[in-house]
């Protein structure tokens, strides 16, 4: 299947020289970093390249150029290299690539496995065989388990169901017999029947003199998309509730829930590429824990997952590969990524010799807690000897006027 293996992005935003992000197989990307330090602007690349708006008509404001600097010498460029990507004309996709500079049109292109450019349109039918969603920090849990658009989780999932039923024409004559005889119950009250009799007969009046007529329907299914009356609605035991009524620490949930299970159930027609934007927010300590175990089994299973967060529950040690630290330097934002090769490096170089490259990474993943993790999230660290010197230092240093929580 269809997989991302890696994207680099250049003059986006607050990203001026180029950054690559490597996707390390069944492992997430988790990217970190202090607020406004550029870790959102990855995840819109991403987006850019692999959401539901096609890339060549994607409108860019003077903003979305590095430093508003929107002239013709500055250009966009993300450029993504994916893997297992066979297309319609059986042609291997390899580089996915769109550049942008001002008042020129948008340039999208395609190469081969050969580095020659696809010649022809990529359609959006081809492109969502690798498809990114985008769950922001606002949890769009209304949007995507609505039928809004056609590129909503809801839209694709009912498009595949609907694929699926109308593959087998027997199936399709039953189901319309079925619906016909849901219709014979609806015109058993009197009101509806005759309020649709009268509709089509001032209908047809207007419409008498045009090419076309139109006739109105009043069946449970839709033809076009036998699947659309369907919906996504929450339930707390016995009771359908609406979507306001949830909290949105709950909205969360369901909207992940519901994109690993589409995930899951048509990985045969596509791959996705989940983008969670603070998964973090709404939730309190221990749900944080939970979800982010959870996420980091689903990224297992082959699921691909780009996390951005502050906090340090969504942190493992054991997926060091990819995880970057992003940090914003003289305005312009920058990475480090440290794989397991540089750790045991690092600590060979500083005096431990007999550091072993397979165990380092499960030595230090099995040592750190929270407390630890949250170092990765600061500017500077003082290591301390124990939990009364982690109590104590910061009193200290507050009395002779340092505020360890000031930058």
């Amino acid at each position: 299947m269809p997989r991302l293996k890696s994207i680099t992005i250049e003059n986006y935003r607050s990203i001026e020289s180029p950054i690559t992000i490597n996707f390390p197989e069944n492992k997430p990307v988790i990217i970190i970093g202090e607020n406004n330090s550029g870790k959102t602007n990855i995840l819109r690349a991403i987006d850019i390249l692999f959401g539901e708006s096609h890339p060549a008509y994607k409108d860019f404001d003077d903003h979305d150029y590095f430093g508003r600097n929107s002239n013709e010498k500055t250009k966009i460029r993300i450029e993504a290299e994916v893997e297992g990507f066979n297309s319609f004309k059986n042609k291997e996709y390899k580089t996915f690539i769109l550049e942008k500079s001002k008042n020129e049109p948008n340039k999208y292109k395609v190469l081969d496995e050969k580095d020659k450019e696809i010649k022809g349109y990529i359609s959006n039918e081809e492109r969502e065989k690798l498809i990114s969603i985008f769950i922001s920090s606002d949890r769009n849990l209304n949007y995507q388990l609505s039928y809004s658009s056609k590129h909503t989780l809801l839209s694709k999932v009912m498009k595949s169901f609907h694929n699926k039923l109308t593959s087998d024409k027997k199936r399709v004559e039953k189901l319309k017999g079925t619906y016909q005889k849901t219709l014979e119950i609806f015109d058993e009250v009197q009101e509806f029947k005759e309020f649709k009799d009268k509709m089509s007969s001032i209908t047809g009046n207007f419409i008498q003199n045009m090419t076309h007529a139109l006739e109105l329907d009043f069946s449970a299914y839709d033809p076009s998309n036998y699947f659309k009356n369907l919906q996504v609605l929450p339930k707390d035991e016995n009771n359908i509730l609406n979507f306001d009524e949830l909290g949105t620490g709950q909205e969360q949930i369901l909207a992940l829930s519901f994109a690993y299970a589409y995930a899951k159930c048509f990985k045969n027609t596509s791959s996705l590429i989940l983008l969670i934007d603070e998964p973090e927010a709404h939730l309190h300590p221990l749900a944080q824990k939970w979800l982010a175990k959870t996420l980091f089994e689903i990224a297992q299973q082959g699921l691909q997952i780009v996390i951005s967060t502050h906090s340090p529950y969504f942190i493992d040690l054991n997926y060091l590969e990819g995880m970057y630290i992003v940090r914003k330097v003289e305005g312009k934002t920058e990475i480090i990524n440290k794989t397991q090769k540089d750790l045991a490096e690092k600590c060979k170089n500083t005096g431990v010799s007999n550091t072993d490259e397979e165990k380092v990474i499960p030595f230090y993943s099995k040592s750190a807690t929270s407390n630890i993790l949250k170092g990765l999230f600061a500017n500077k660290i003082v290591l301390v000897e124990g939990l009364t010197e982690e109590i104590s230092l910061p009193i200290y240093l507050e009395a002779v006027g340092l505020d360890i929580l000031e930058r």
